[in-house]
């Protein structure tokens, strides 16, 4: 497996100044057509993502998007945007700027919605996000919004968006990214796949104690009606 550079030539020089405080999750969601082919999808993002931006026969000048960092089903990274500059990745804002300039882009291949992500994607996202994190002094924790310190998703940013979606693990994955980072700090072990079933197990058990909660009060409410509708009888 070969990570690989491509630089695109989108992108704002040094950041225009600004600090890097956060990281901005994607997916690439191309469709159909790579739906069983995570490879081709990989390939065409990376493609689009370092096209030039061109003007149209009206003159305008259409922006070609750009990324830091697309992660592959395979676990193969490319680099896209050196991190020092500003990728065009999910502006925000009045000036559209945003988490272009002050954050690092991460696209998930995923060709569409229901596409589920493999371990080996998930395990060098949290390897490479905490990386990010450690170089950068962001803290490793859900942010829902570019100005707050922290990771965050697309769909956080605008209602446009609806990327890296409900299959993306984020409570997991950024418990694996807390964890790695405090191994890089030299606070802990690094995770592993132990640790990430125990807490996908964690995670599924407490949702399967959320919903027998439910049934349960909602069984209480159903009798305590029925009670009061006989004593009122």
């Amino acid at each position: 497996m070969n990570d690989i550079v491509r630089e695109s030539p989108n992108f704002y020089r040094d950041r225009l100044g600004v600090a890097i405080t956060g990281v901005t999750l994607h997916s690439t969601r191309g469709g159909e057509r790579t739906r069983d082919d995570p490879e081709a999808e990989f390939s065409a993002a990376l493609d689009w993502l370092t096209q030039h931006s061109y003007q149209t026969a009206e003159g305008a000048t259409y922006r070609n998007p750009s990324i830091h960092y697309i992660v592959g089903h395979d676990g193969r990274l490319a680099r896209v945007v050196p991190e020092r500059h500003g990728a065009w990745h999910a502006g925000t804002g009045a000036d559209r700027r945003g988490a272009n300039l002050n954050a690092i882009g991460v696209e998930l291949v995923q060709p569409t919605a229901d596409t589920p992500y493999p371990e080996a994607l998930i395990a060098r996202a949290v390897a490479l996000v905490a990386d990010v994190c450690h170089r950068h002094g962001v803290p490793a924790r859900r942010t829902h919004d570019d100005a707050e310190p922290g990771i965050h998703h697309h769909s956080d940013l605008t209602s446009r968006k609806s990327d890296p979606g409900a299959l993306w693990p984020s409570e997991v994955f950024i418990a694996r990214v807390a964890a790695r980072l405090r191994a890089l700090r030299g606070e802990g072990a690094p995770d592993d796949a132990g640790a990430a079933a125990a807490l996908w197990a964690a995670v599924e058990g407490n949702a399967r104690a959320v919903g027998e909660l439910q049934s349960e009060v909602a069984a209480l409410r159903g009798r305590l009606r029925s009670a009061g509708e006989a004593l009122s009888g």
